[in-house]
């Protein structure tokens, strides 16, 4: 058990018992993924749960993936302090959070850390301290960086398995990417949560994101590689995600995992892959109606003022002209017929009279 600065390690020796291996039922088609990505990045206050006080580096890798598997994709929920002592009680039953270095130092065997292999079974067979069980667990080959980015583009994590110089203990002070630094000391064995590549693998540890400089991933301290172990874990979460249900072959994963456990691999009921939260939109105030103006009454309707019937218009009654006289002897003729009309009236009924009677009316006479 290693500590430098109050933080502290806690991973045991590889187990190296048969698992399933992450290669065997990956799809051939690597889901589209951009050469650099962070899923840790949009998650702020992880916390070190713990692990300035014992060697729960494991417990709280678990936490850790548990948080970003659930904020990824579906509800975020971080398992609490005392989960991760619940964990942490796995493989340590007589562990004292409230008790003294002298109660939990290593003659007491109450903290001695986890390995890696051991708490995934446990997870797998009982679910974890917040009620989840892991589907399944594979190994995959940190020794190939193509198929550990394949590996977060499909999952968005790694449980990781590594050695710690101490050297890395004073980048981490600086804010530096871990690096292999020839002749530094071992400060201990720890795990982590990656999460991410930039292209260097991006990780948590004691609370704070950090990356791995690409020695340090192709290092070796003491014989050893400092990455020692990687790990996949599918969670019920996985199943709503569509770069799990396109990376990953679910009938060969059923068939591995028959053949290395005897059993039959219980799978939920694959969902459409949850989509992101759409915030609701700020809620508007409600506009204070205008009143409504009563509508005008209508006009009293004036009944028509009659037109006046129009006297019909008198037709001019011609005046007679009197035929013109056109020379003297025509004057002297009407003349002497008046003359002769008015004093012979017993003539009057004559056929004579009526003739000159005629004409003199023509003439005006």
């Amino acid at each position: 058990m290693g500590m430098a600065n109050q933080l502290k390690y806690g991973r045991r020796p590889p187990k190296n018992s048969p698992a399933l291996k992450f290669a065997s039922f990956r799809s051939a088609v690597v889901p589209t993924h951009p050469t650099t990505e962070d899923y840790l990045a949009p998650l702020a206050g992880w916390q070190v749960l713990g692990n300035d006080v014992a060697g729960d580096c494991n417990a709280v890798a678990w936490a850790n993936m548990r948080r970003l598997v659930t904020a990824t994709l579906a509800t975020e929920n971080y398992p609490s302090q005392d989960e991760v002592w619940a964990f942490y009680k796995t493989q340590n039953p007589t562990f004292d959070p409230n008790g003294t270095s002298a109660d939990n130092g290593p003659g007491s065997n109450a903290d001695q850390g986890m390995d890696i292999q051991s708490g995934l079974e446990y997870l797998q067979a009982n679910g974890g301290p917040d009620g989840v069980k892991a589907i399944a667990f594979a190994k995959v080959d940190h020794t190939n960086l193509a198929e550990v980015e394949a590996a977060l583009a499909i999952f968005g994590s790694l449980w990781l398995g590594i050695t710690v110089l101490a050297a890395n203990q004073t980048e981490f002070s600086n804010g530096q990417p871990w690096s292999n630094v020839p002749n530094s000391p071992i400060d201990g064995g720890h795990a982590i949560l990656g999460g991410g590549y930039t292209p260097d693998i991006r990780f948590i540890t004691w609370g704070q994101e950090t990356e791995f400089d690409p020695s340090f991933w192709s290092g070796s301290a003491g014989g050893s590689p400092l990455v020692e172990e990687a790990w996949v874990v599918i969670w019920p979460e996985h199943f709503g995600s569509k770069e799990f249900l396109t990376g990953v072959n679910l009938a060969q994963l059923a068939i591995d995992y028959n053949a290395l456990t005897g059993g039959t691999l219980v799978v939920p009921t694959p969902q459409p892959p949850t989509p992101a939260p759409v915030p609701a939109p700020a809620p508007q105030p409600t506009p204070t109606p205008e009143p409504i103006p009563a509508p005008p009454a209508p006009p009293t309707p004036v009944p028509p003022i009659p037109e006046p019937t129009p006297s019909p218009t008198p037709v001019p009654v011609p005046t007679p002209q009197p035929s013109p006289i056109v020379d003297k002897f025509d004057l002297a003729l009407a003349q002497v017929a008046t003359s002769w009309v008015k004093n012979r009236h017993i003539f009057s009924n004559h056929k004579m009279a009526v003739a000159l009677k005629q004409w003199l009316a023509g003439k005006g006479l």
